[in-house]
């Protein structure tokens, strides 16, 4: 039936706030129809090998990697023993070319494509990692201009085998989380890729990739979304997902610790009759504010939420609601966790999405964070997948 969110539920006035530190939307990208093969560690081992622009049929199986390193100490003890995260000191790893000239970089791009001698990685390389995500959309649209060609049609054409890591590159954001939530519905890989939107995307972004949806499959991006969920979960998606979430940065400790009384309150005594108070307080409040209701929480409850979601919730509630609060106690740990995970299914295309994703956002704490958690290079254990092709311009996203 019809989602219908609590009496007195107030959607908060975005406008006006300064928003998270993340990366901006702008020119809409022309669609592209084929699938991502399968997105997000939760789909169950290796990924399927899809035919089509994206990924090739042909790409020969990767052979058995080593095991990683066992892990001795619980995640939550790792997890705890991290400094706090704070939004003002976040870094990425690629950063914008000062002066970006983009004839130089069409020409070179036009003779490589050309086989002219100067092969394509090494081009991409030097555009993966040293321009923007805003700078390489000026390409697409000046390399057609210049050339009449299709610079992403040509790209695919020479590596066949890279075809997520070129869309990723080479498309505005908005479009590739667009693209990514309609592949992930066609192979019933949806859950993660929801919760990485609605933990890491602000509101503005979020009405963003809902505009590309609408505009590239004519369908209802929330709708879509949340058509497998039901309950006080289902209200809690849908209500981030309509723009409810503030922004500012700024957090208040007296509102954190009245929050965190109601949600322990709704666990202790309550939790059938005051779910939607639970949602609400989830889907309005900031990342940062809502890291504070959580401190506060830990402090009344003397336990952790993470242990109370455990307690309160079961099936798909629990787990997107872990990896929700994962987020908000620290978002490079819940990336660094995102490819850790990967990495031992050997799943490419997450290790892909989050490297080129978060690349300009927060990869310098997201590295860091890895080897905190798990004791190694997030480098070292990223040589133990094969990685096509496309290994080379991962590694100097990385900054390596």
């Amino acid at each position: 039936g019809q989602t219908h969110l609590p009496a007195g539920f107030m959607f908060p006035p975005i406008g006006g706030h300064s928003p998270l530190p993340q990366f901006t939307y702008s020119t809409p990208i022309p669609r592209v129809d084929q699938p991502y093969a399968n997105n997000g560690p939760e789909g169950g081992g290796p990924d399927p090998y899809v035919t089509g622009r994206r990924m090739s049929a042909s790409r020969p199986p990767a052979e058995k990697q080593p095991a990683l390193p066992p892990i001795n100490k619980p995640f939550s003890l790792r997890l705890s023993e991290l400094p706090a995260y704070n939004e003002s000191t976040v870094e990425g790893i690629v950063k914008p070319m000062d002066r970006h000239a983009i004839g130089g970089d069409l020409q070179q791009l036009h003779e490589a494509l050309s086989d002219s001698g100067t092969t394509i990685q090494d081009i991409l390389v030097e555009l993966a990692s040293k321009r923007s995500n805003e700078q390489r959309l000026k390409l697409v649209h000046g390399y057609r201009n210049a050339y009449t060609m299709d610079l992403i049609e040509s790209l695919h054409y020479h590596l066949p085998n890279d075809g997520l890591l070129i869309d990723l590159l080479f498309h505005q954001p908005a479009s590739s989380d667009a693209m990514a939530v309609h592949d992930a519905i066609k192979q019933s890989q949806l859950d993660s890729i929801v919760i990485e939107i609605v933990c890491s995307r602000t509101s503005h972004q979020i009405s963003s990739i809902a505009q590309c949806y609408k505009q590239e499959y004519g369908r209802s991006f929330v709708k879509d979304c949340t058509k497998k969920l039901d309950g006080f979960y289902k209200e809690f998606i849908v209500a981030v997902l309509l723009g409810s979430r503030d922004d500012v940065i700024q957090t208040n400790n007296e509102k954190g610790r009245r929050d965190a009384e109601g949600l322990y309150a709704i666990g202790e005594d309550t939790w059938s009759t005051d779910e939607s108070i639970f949602s609400r307080i989830l889907a309005t409040r900031s990342i940062p504010q809502l890291r504070v209701v959580f401190s506060e929480y830990s402090k009344i409850a003397q336990k952790d939420i993470l242990r109370s979601i455990d307690t309160w919730m079961v099936g798909a509630a629990k787990k997107g609601l872990k990896a929700f609060v994962l987020y908000v106690k620290n978002p490079a740990a819940y990336f660094a966790e995102r490819l850790n995970r990967a990495i031992r299914h050997g799943d490419r295309e997450t290790i892909v999405r989050v490297l080129v994703t978060r690349s300009e956002e927060n990869l310098v704490q997201i590295k860091k964070t890895y080897h905190s958690l798990y004791g190694h290079s997030f480098i070292n254990d990223l040589e133990t997948i094969e990685l096509s092709e496309g290994k080379k311009i991962l590694l100097a996203i990385t900054g390596e």
